[in-house]
């Protein structure tokens, strides 16, 4: 995040932020076939609320009246945004690269894999690491 310090001749300094868009959780979700994908999106320090926040798959923006149906999305505005989209009984059609694009803030994204309630044996044996906002995690699957 861009923080700078603005110095006033009178005694107030002022602290602008670059605006942030995060989605909450780990950089890779697995989610079991037929469970609900609830993505949050949050849109910190701009200066004003987005007036929209968009949300892709695949680089495709979401459309929420598509036959598939059981997909929504919840934005409540304010000094932080939060943007969450829900999709309900997920299927294989639903992997994939999720985004959130606020029109006022830089996107973020998030991987989503649809698991067919059993480990598949590649995924079990590999190590996965990730850097998010500066902090290294890593886990077996």
């Amino acid at each position: 995040m861009l923080r700078t310090i603005l110095e006033t001749p009178s005694k107030y300094r002022f602290c602008l932020a670059e605006p942030i868009t995060e989605i909450l959780g780990s950089p890779e979700l697995f989610i079991n076939m037929g469970s609900t994908i609830n993505l949050t999106c949050i849109v910190q320090y701009a200066p004003e609320p987005p007036p929209n926040i968009a949300w892709s798959q695949n680089s495709e923006v979401i459309n929420f009246d598509s036959p598939r149906g059981g997909i929504s999305l919840v934005t409540e505005k304010g000094f932080i945004t939060t943007s969450r989209l829900l999709i309900q009984k997920a299927g294989q059609g639903d992997s994939g690269l999720y985004t959130c694009t606020p029109s006022n803030a830089n996107s973020a994204s998030v991987r989503v894999h649809i698991l067919n309630g059993k480990w598949n044996g590649k995924i079990h044996n590999k190590l996965i690491s990730h850097k998010y906002h500066g902090c290294a995690f890593k886990f077996q699957l």
